[in-house]
C-alpha cells in the first residue's frame, strides 16, 4: 500500500495546486513531535495571525499515540495529525505552501515551484557531518539535496552554519538564506512557571532531579545490541543502588534502546514521560547527564551542571570523526559510576561563559514567533 501511495505521490505532484494557507511540519521524518517542531506548532496555533492557516504535522504509525497524548496534555487543538505513507501524507506534501522540517524530506520528495521550505536542522553538532562523516559520507546525497532545495536555513551559532555549509558542500551551489537565531526548542528553558507546574504535577517540588540523556549507539547486529543494553542495564543499577531518596534519575533514551529496558527493576531511575515534550520535562531538571549527544549545547544555557559520563569513550570514539577534541569541554568527565556520583552530589565548579557566549548567544524566550514571522508573514 505504501508503494502505491508513493506512486500517487507524483500524481498528485501533477495535478494538485499549491494551497497557500497549508503550513506542514515534519519532525525526524514522523518519529516524534518533539523537539523545534514541538515549539513551532504551538505558536502556529496560539498565534492569532495564523487562525486561517491549516495546519498539518506528521508522525509515523507506531508514534501516533505518543503524539495524540502529547498535543492532548498541552491543549493543543487545530491541528491535523497525520500518518506518513498515507495518500493523505503525500497529498499534503504535493500542495502545502510552506513546509518545516528539522531534518530532510525523504528521498521520493519533490519541491514544486511557489513552495518554500524552513529547515531548522536538530542540533549544534559534535560529531562530524556530511563529507566528514568517517561512517556514512555515502549518504551525504539526500540531506544535501534538502538543504540546496531549502529557502531558509536555521542555525543556532555560527559554528553551526559554517561547518554544514563545509562539510555538506553547500557554498556556490546553495541560494537558502541562512537564519542565525537560537532553536525553537530552547524556548523551554526560559519557561519557569511551566517548570514549576511539571513538577507539582508530578509531586517532584523537593526532589532533586536528574537528566541522563545518552547517545543512541547503533547495533551493527543482534549480538551487538544485546551488548549495548547490558552495558547500560549495568550502569543504571550501580546508580540506582547509590541515589538516595530524594533523588530521581529521569532517563531519556531512543525508542529502540527504551524497548529493551525494563524500568519497573528501578527502584530511582525513571523514563522521561511520554505525556510532556523532551525539552520542558529536561527544564524540570537540576544537572544533566550525556556522552557525545549534542544536548548539552542546547542545556548549557539553563547555568546549570552538565556532566559527561562517556565510560566507553575509547571505544565508541574509535574510528569516528568529531569537530573539536571532548577533553576540551568546559563539562566533567568521567568514566565510572563512583566518579559519576560524586559529580552528581557537589556544585558546579567549572567555568561555562565562554562555551555559552560561543554557542548560544542566540537563545531567547520567544525566538519561534520572530522566526515564524520571517518564513512565513515576511516581517523583518
Amino acid at each position: 500500500i505504501k508503494y502505491i501511495n508513493k506512486v500517487k505521490y507524483y500524481s498528485y505532484y501533477k495535478k494538485m495546486k499549491i494551497d497557500p494557507e497549508i503550513i506542514y511540519l515534519e519532525s525526524q521524518q514522523g518519529r516524534t513531535l518533539n523537539g523545534n517542531m514541538f515549539y513551532i506548532l504551538k505558536e502556529l496555533i496560539t498565534n492569532k495571525e495564523y487562525k486561517s492557516y491549516k495546519k498539518y504535522i506528521s508522525v509515523q504509525k507506531n508514534s501516533y499515540d505518543n503524539a495524540v497524548l502529547l498535543l492532548e496534555k498541552n491543549k493543543i487543538n487545530g491541528v491535523n495529525l497525520i500518518i506518513t505513507g498515507t495518500r493523505e501524507y503525500y497529498k499534503i506534501l504535493a500542495k502545502a505552501k510552506y513546509l518545516i522540517t528539522d531534518t530532510s524530506f525523504l528521498p521520493f520528495f519533490i519541491k514544486k515551484e511557489g513552495q518554500e521550505i524552513l529547515n531548522t536542522w536538530h542540533g549544534t553538532p559534535l560529531k562530524c557531518l556530511g563529507k566528514r562523516a568517517k561512517n556514512g559520507y555515502h549518504a551525504v546525497g539526500n540531506v544535501q539535496k534538502n538543504f540546496n532545495i531549502s529557502d531558509y536555513l536555521l542555525y543556532p551559532n555560527e559554528f553551526t552554519r559554517d561547518h554544514m555549509i563545509e562539510d555538506y558542500m553547500l557554498e556556490n551551489i546553495c541560494n537558502a538564506k541562512v537564519m542565525l537565531a537560537g532553536y525553537p526548542r530552547n524556548e523551554a528553558f526560559f519557561d519557569d512557571k511551566r517548570k514549576e507546574k511539571i513538577r507539582k504535577e508530578l509531586e517532584l517540588e523537593d526532589k532533586q532531579i536528574i537528566a541522563y540523556m545518552p547517545t543512541w549507539r547503533e547495533a551493527k547486529n543482534f549480538a551487538e545490541r544485546v551488548k549495548n543494553t547490558n552495558y547500560l542495564l549495568y550502569y543504571l543499577f550501580q546508580i540506582d543502588q547509590k541515589l538516595n531518596d530524594n533523588q530521581i534519575l529521569y532517563v531519556n533514551l531512543h525508542p529502540l534502546a527504551r524497548k529493551d529496558i525494563n524500568f519497573s527493576l528501578f527502584e530511582n531511575i525513571k523514563p522521561f514521560p511520554q505525556e510532556y515534550e523532551t525539552y520542558e520535562f529536561l527544564n524540570i531538571s537540576d544537572c544533566l547527564i550525556t556522552d557525545y549527544s549534542s544536548v548539552f549545547f542546547d542545556y548549557a544555557i539553563t547555568g546549570r551542571k552538565i556532566i559527561i559520563f562517556d565510560y566507553d569513550k575509547k571505544e565508541y570514539l574509535e574510528g569516528r570523526g568529531l569537530y573539536f577534541n571532548i577533553d576540551d569541554l568546559p563539562f566533567p568527565q568521567v568514566q565510572t559510576v563512583t566518579d559519576l556520583m560524586r559529580e552528581i552530589n557537589t556544585d558546579k565548579k567549572y567555568d561555562d561563559t565562554q562555551f555559552i557566549k560561543y554557542f548560544c548567544k542566540y537563545d531567547e524566550p520567544h525566538i519561534s514567533k520572530k522566526i515564524c514571522e520571517k518564513f512565513i508573514l515576511k516581517k523583518n
